[in-house]
C-alpha cells in the first residue's frame, strides 16, 4: 500500500523523500525485491527494487558497491514495468 503526504511517499511502511532519491541501508529494504542484474557504473550498481506489492512497480535505484546502501528513486511519481526500464530512467537521465 502506498501513502503520500505534502513531504514524504509511504511505500509498505518506508518513508521516500518527495524532493530526490531516498538513502536507504540495505536492510530497510528486507522484504523488497532487488533487482539481482544491475550493472556495474564506477563505485555502484545501477538497479531496481520492487515493493511486497502486487503489480508491476519498479523503482530506479543506485546500490552502492559495498551493498549496504541504496539510493532509491521512488520520487519519480511514476514506476517502472520492468526493471531494465528502470534502470534506463537512470542512464538516460544520468542519474548516476
Amino acid at each position: 500500500m502506498s501513502v503520500e503526504t505534502e513531504s514524504m511517499i509511504i511505500i509498505t511502511n518506508i518513508p521516500f523523500q518527495r524532493s530526490g532519491p531516498t538513502l536507504l541501508s540495505i536492510s530497510d529494504l528486507f522484504n523488497w525485491v532487488i533487482w539481482q542484474f544491475p550493472q556495474v557504473k564506477e563505485n555502484q550498481f545501477l538497479g531496481a527494487v520492487h515493493p511486497p506489492l502486487a503489480g508491476p512497480a519498479w523503482y530506479p535505484a543506485l546500490i552502492q558497491k559495498g551493498g549496504k546502501q541504496i539510493q532509491v528513486f521512488a520520487h519519480l511519481g511514476m514506476n517502472f514495468a520492468s526493471p531494465e526500464e528502470a534502470v534506463n530512467y537512470l542512464q538516460a537521465n544520468k542519474a548516476a
